[in-house]
């Protein structure tokens, strides 16, 4: 199933491993095809017994990565920095089965949750590993703005699809997990945390770094607030989210 934006070189090579080319025409509402084949691969799937229709853009197993991490958190307060370059995707039959991060070295710990662990009994008082309340946000910068915010752009970009309806296939898979404070605090809050890498660089912030408050792009478009730039010579106000 492929729309006039697909390359003659791609469409011949298709035809060539034997594959019939379903090319539909027609833009749907958002200007783009996606929704058009989506309608039209269902509608095939309808009339060929015993087809199926795989939608990948909607498919939860694209956010293989989220629940994992969140669960890690929950149950050993660990935040795994999973930067998109030192994440692998391990399939399982053509689907995504487990998530692996080598990315140890950015690993933090929040001094709070990881006390009933004991992994600071086998830490120095002056670890860098642990934060007193910033590696809740150090998770969700690494993990929802940085990592999923590159899935949903190369997908939405390369599908034709408006990355909000990516983003709703993220609120949805979170929505169902578990509800507690830091589901909630992703699904609530009016921004995220985006690192400043630059602004930092200039103020002479290695660790820890500078951040800035972008919107939330899992929050409905009508609730949606325009977040404002800190100043760069201080910290950035947003902290660890209480019950």
């Amino acid at each position: 199933m492929i729309d006039p934006k697909e390359t003659s070189a791609n469409v011949r090579i298709l035809q060539q491993l034997g594959a019939n080319v379903d090319m539909v025409s027609e833009p749907d509402s958002a200007g783009g095809y996606l929704s058009t084949r989506i309608e039209r691969a269902q509608e095939l799937q309808r009339e060929t017994p015993g087809s199926i229709s795989v939608n990948q853009y909607a498919n939860e197993r694209n956010w293989l990565a989220e629940l994992p991490l969140l669960s890690v958190w929950r149950r050993d307060g660990l935040s795994l920095e999973a930067h998109v370059q030192n994440s692998l995707v391990h399939l399982d039959g053509g689907w995504p089965a487990v998530f692996f991060v080598r990315d140890m070295e950015g690993t933090s710990a929040s001094r709070e949750r990881v006390t009933h662990t004991g992994l600071l009994d086998d830490l120095p008082a002056d670890s860098p590993v642990v934060y007193d309340d910033e590696a809740w946000m150090r998770l969700k910068y690494y993990l929802v703005t940085n990592h999923l915010g590159h899935l949903v752009h190369v997908l939405a970009r390369y599908s034709g699809t408006d990355e909000s309806v990516l983003w709703g296939v993220v609120r949805s898979v979170l929505a169902s997990s578990v509800p507690d404070r830091y589901v909630r605090d992703l699904l609530e809050s009016p921004t995220l945390p985006a690192k400043a890498n630059l602004i930092s660089r200039f103020a002479e912030r290695g660790e820890p770094p500078l951040y800035v408050a972008v919107p939330n792009p899992m929050l409905p478009d009508p609730t949606r607030t325009r977040a404002t730039q800190p100043p760069a010579t201080q910290p950035n106000p947003m902290h660890e989210v209480k019950p």
